[in-house]
């Protein structure tokens, strides 16, 4: 039985346990609390695990600490085989990422920011572009073979990753595929691009021909958008900015522990308004 196998204490420290890079299994704290109830004897199994209170994290709500735990691939996988899952539900995963400029620290992140990703191949061809999840844990090296899926490009095609700034008509490459994507983009981002070197000509598409001011909105071919920000009941600690600026602003929700620099958003001014908008993490607000 799980209950002569497993060692509360470990699960315990395992589902506190977070390091950078890793992917958690989130397990609702009611089944959780009943399966510590029934390893101390206190009561019969839990049943099948349960998930189904955090089923809002899907629609794009941070659900606290309090309503989950979070578990190694390892731990997960007894539980799920012993106990299996109610409507064969499927398991809520979420990355673990690093935040914080000097002082480092772990986060579950719960609601992984959108990007633009579009396909530029130069000649006159229409760019595609398609809005989907990217953790800002990924690597670089990952997002290029999750760019070269979606758009089907060969998977050992020569490809260069640029990134288009809301505040730059140039494009920053992404070359170090070791590095994460929240590492390299640090600013309000209009859309990340990849270009194909020809085969043939052994050239590159001309960047230069790339109009970002052009670039078109995203097709839909993922999941339905939500919605980008609400508007939310004023508060005497939070940060109001005037949104007549003339560009967008992107900041991160409060409950994420972010810190928002002014400096960041130089187009924004800092005034005293009744309601504060909240938005979303995402690398685009349009």
């Amino acid at each position: 039985m799980v209950a002569q196998e497993f060692d509360k204490g470990g699960i315990i420290k395992d589902s506190k346990t977070l390091e950078a890079g890793q992917t958690r299994y989130l397990v609702s704290i009611k089944w959780f609390d009943s399966f510590c109830d029934f390893v101390e004897g206190r009561s019969d199994p839990p049943g099948p695990i349960n998930n189904s209170d955090l089923l809002s994290i899907n629609e794009g709500l941070d659900p606290v600490n309090d309503l989950y735990k979070s578990l190694s691939w390892d731990s997960w996988e007894k539980l799920s085989k012993e106990y299996g899952c109610c409507d064969g539900q499927p398991p809520v995963e979420c990355r673990v990422i690093e935040v914080g400029t000097f002082f480092k620290t772990q986060r579950l992140e719960l609601s992984p920011p959108k990007c633009t990703l579009s396909y530029y191949q130069g000649n006159g061809k229409e760019m595609e572009s398609v809005e989907t999840e990217c953790s800002k844990g990924m690597s670089i090296g990952d997002l290029r073979k999750k760019m070269k899926d979606f758009f089907n490009i060969p998977e050992k095609a020569e490809t260069r990753i640029f990134v288009s700034y809301l505040s730059s008509t140039s494009l920053e490459m992404l070359s170090d595929d070791r590095r994460s994507l929240g590492e390299c983009v640090t600013r309000s981002a209009k859309f990340i691009v990849i270009m194909q070197k020809d085969a043939v000509t052994k050239r590159w598409p001309d960047v230069e021909s790339l109009n970002t001011s052009d670039h078109k909105k995203p097709s839909r071919r993922t999941a339905d958008v939500k919605p980008e920000f609400s508007v939310a009941t004023p508060t005497p600690s939070a940060t109001k900015f005037d949104t007549s600026a003339p560009s967008a602003v992107t900041m991160i929700l409060p409950s994420s522990g972010a810190t928002i620099t002014p400096s960041s958003v130089p187009t924004a001014k800092l005034v005293k308004t009744e309601y504060c908008i909240n938005f979303q993490q995402t690398f685009q607000v349009q």
